[in-house]
């Protein structure tokens, strides 16, 4: 018997793309970019999302090991969004706990550590298109389903995306980290897989043409957004935890929020300073195949193709295919190859202007966003 939350989200035409999102989506947030970020396959008219499954790490579920208190699975997010959109997308629990050898099938688990990839499957046997899969967390849950039904996933996916490991193979990124044996069997797989990595050798808060790190320097847009996209990230970013979660959707934002949203700062997090970090939009734009335009009057979009016109500039980024060599240690290099590969990687070709161009556009996105 299936326990995960929600029901199965039907097909809303077949011109939508159909996605799985896999992430370290905690409540209340541990990196709150996850909450950010899962508007995006929420509000795109593109996106037909199937459902999200948390990755969940079991050491950052103790008050020892989080920055303010113990965290759980982001169940609460899910619900104000899908309340917020008024939509029934399914959630579920992956392991919590690290695989013991590349071949682990993690079976022995309790039940409902087994939700996320009973929900996985159900959503790939049921799809009548190929599926997209985007992983924001540790490779866990698909190094473990590829362990028990790699013909399905072969037969079901269209693409892997992860966002995890670095453009170099001197540093270990936090989602290899997070699961080091899990990201060697993916990465051993014969699945296609797209890998934008977070880091470069100098670490995850550094920009280069194979990484997708960017900061904002404004999050003073979020304030012009609906009213309960607002609120539920003003709620996320001051990471509360109340009990009124809906209400606090529904209600009028209090100034003492608002002046504490205006005043926060990453750095009470990271130690690094700057409004806030990201990791996903270059993911996200090649899975809903938009891109990043410059308009001849100096304004920035996130825009599908067909919307772009002429005199539009658009961003010099995409995908190339690679061959990966990859570590037990969850290490890996990659290098460009003109054969056939089941694997690519994200390139840019200045990351100063990438960053320079976002900064103005996906504010213009994410106040576009309306509730449905």
């Amino acid at each position: 018997m299936l326990l995960f939350f929600g029901l199965y989200h039907q097909v809303q035409g077949d011109d939508k793309i159909p996605v799985v999102v896999i992430s370290d989506l905690y409540f209340p947030g541990q990196d709150v970019g996850d909450n950010f970020d899962i508007l995006t396959p929420y509000a795109l008219p593109e996106i037909d999302l199937k459902g999200v499954i948390f990755d969940v790490s079991e050491q950052y579920r103790k008050d020892s090991n989080a920055h303010a208190a113990a965290r759980e699975p982001g169940y609460i997010s899910m619900i104000q969004l899908n309340y917020i959109f008024n939509r029934n997308v399914p959630c579920a629990c992956s392991p919590f706990v690290k695989m013991r050898n590349i071949n682990d099938k993690m079976n022995d688990l309790s039940p409902f550590q087994q939700q996320g990839l009973d929900l996985f499957f159900k959503i790939l046997k049921d799809s009548k298109q190929k599926v997209q899969v985007v992983s924001t967390g540790s490779c866990r849950l698909l190094a473990v389903a590829y362990n028990r039904n790699p013909k399905l996933m072969k037969r079901k996916i269209e693409a892997i995306h992860i966002s995890a490991g670095a453009s170099s193979d001197v540093f270990r990124e936090w989602n290899i980290e997070l699961d080091t044996l899990a990201a060697y069997r993916l990465l051993s797989s014969n699945l296609p897989i797209n890998i934008y990595p977070c880091a470069t050798k100098d670490g995850p808060f550094d920009k280069g043409i194979n990484n997708t790190f960017w900061s904002m320097d404004d999050l003073s847009f979020v304030l012009d957004m609906e009213p309960m996209l607002r609120n539920y990230l003003v709620f996320a970013f001051l990471h509360k935890n109340r009990t009124d979660y809906l209400n606090y959707l529904e209600s009028p934002l209090s100034e003492s929020d608002r002046q504490q949203f205006l005043q926060y700062q990453i750095d009470l997090w990271y130690g690094s300073g700057g409004k806030h970090y990201v990791w996903e939009t270059a993911l996200w734009q090649q899975v809903a195949h938009r891109k990043l335009v410059k308009r001849v009057s100096g304004e920035n979009f996130l825009l599908p193709e067909k919307e772009m016109v002429e005199g539009d500039e658009s961003f010099d980024e995409g995908l190339y295919p690679v061959t990966i060599h990859v570590e037990p240690s969850g290490l890996f290099s990659f290098k460009r190859t003109w054969k056939r590969s089941n694997f690519a990687i994200y390139h840019r070709n200045n990351p100063e202007i990438n960053q320079q161009w976002l900064r103005k556009a996906l504010p213009v996105l994410y106040k576009s966003f309306k509730n449905k």
